[in-house]
């Protein structure tokens, strides 16, 4: 296993940090609208490209980037055990509640 360099930020982000983030996710999602605007009009992924998000958080930039590379391979990463098990519940929910399709979670 890899050594962690910041444990205390590793512990922040996967103690209350992350709880407090996947509890206000909604909130945080609809805050960032115009981030993700811009990000959409400006970042070009095309249908085979390979995507890695790192502090993908509960998964909204992922699962979009996995849209757009839906032949290509799209991987969020997070400190926060539970803000990726939000992000799988969430990408579970927008492929219709089956298997997590709209991206993996590491």
């Amino acid at each position: 296993m890899t050594a962690i360099a910041n444990v205390e930020m590793a512990a922040a982000w996967d103690g209350e940090e992350g709880d407090d983030w996947t509890e206000n996710a909604d909130h945080y999602d609809a805050t960032g609208q115009w981030i993700m605007r811009r990000w959409d009009a400006e970042v070009a992924i095309d249908p085979t490209d390979r995507v890695l998000d790192v502090g993908c958080g509960t998964g909204r930039p992922t699962r979009d980037a996995a849209r757009r590379a839906h032949a290509g391979r799209v991987l969020g990463v997070d400190l926060s055990a539970r803000m990726l098990e939000e992000a799988r519940r969430r990408s579970r929910l927008a492929a219709g509640g089956h298997r997590d399709s709209q991206g993996m979670w590491a």
